[in-house]
């Protein structure tokens, strides 16, 4: 390990060569390498760790440049997934770096690396959603939600055993608006993905505790922080569906 690109993070008492160590050997996978998923990635791989995954079917737009802030012109027209890598490695050779230019899904799971600590959905569709909780769910992986609608943002981490995705959104499907539509401003994409980044690391750490069972609200236009507590629906089918599975599977 490079103890001198990371030695302003080592210095924190919290983390020290050993914390440094377990963010090094964290494998985290990143869903969506838009404008969440580039500050995201981009702030996961300068704190060390060690192992990003990331998917996306999409290809660069001229659009995009203006959140998506590793692409340059010559990206456009090629798979974002790729060229985020492509320039995350440039950039962190000591990282090791995979991409899938493809949607993920259930089915896809099997693409995972082995022993996979953490998934971030930066995507912006909650077919996606679902799928990273149902994933979730079957393989005891812990997930972190993030979104973006004009000038507003949220986070949840989702820990298997302590409730899921559908116990909050039982019902919720896409909406006919999104970012392309509606709008948002750029800085926002920044500041959600750092925040993300930022609790991936405190999860590796293990200096979560006061974010799970926490949905967070931004919205900065007024400068309001909201934080609501939520609780495992005991009645929730997905979580006791695959609760029984892991049961049966021990």
């Amino acid at each position: 390990m490079n103890f001198n690109k990371y030695s302003r993070q080592i210095s924190l008492p919290f983390v020290g060569v050993f914390g440094q160590e377990k963010i090094k050997n964290t494998k985290v996978v990143v869903i969506g390498a838009g404008a969440l998923g580039h500050s995201t990635s981009i702030y996961l791989a300068a704190s060390g760790v060690g192992d990003i995954t990331i998917f996306d079917q999409d290809i660069v737009e001229e659009s995009n440049l203006s959140r998506q802030i590793c692409f340059t012109e010559q990206d456009i027209g090629k798979p974002k997934a790729e060229c985020l890598t492509r320039h995350l490695k440039e950039l962190y050779s000591d990282i090791n770096f995979r991409f899938f230019n493809r949607k993920f899904s259930v089915e896809e799971s099997n693409l995972l690396p082995y022993n996979c600590n953490i998934m971030i959905n930066a995507s912006d569709n909650y077919k996606a959603r679902r799928a990273i909780n149902q994933v979730s769910l079957q393989k005891n992986i812990p997930w972190i939600d993030i979104g973006i609608f004009k000038t507003q943002g949220h986070f949840c981490l989702f820990k298997p055993g302590l409730g899921c995705y559908e116990c909050i959104f039982p019902d919720v499907f896409d909406s006919t608006e999104n970012c392309s539509l509606s709008g948002v401003l750029s800085p926002i994409c920044g500041i959600i993905g750092s925040f993300a980044a930022n609790e991936v690391v405190k999860f590796i750490l293990e200096k979560y505790s006061k974010v799970v069972n926490h949905f967070f609200s931004f919205e900065f236009l007024g400068n309001d922080f909201k934080k609501f507590y939520w609780k495992k629906n005991m009645d929730c089918p997905s979580c006791n569906r695959f609760l029984n599975l892991n049961e049966l599977n021990k």
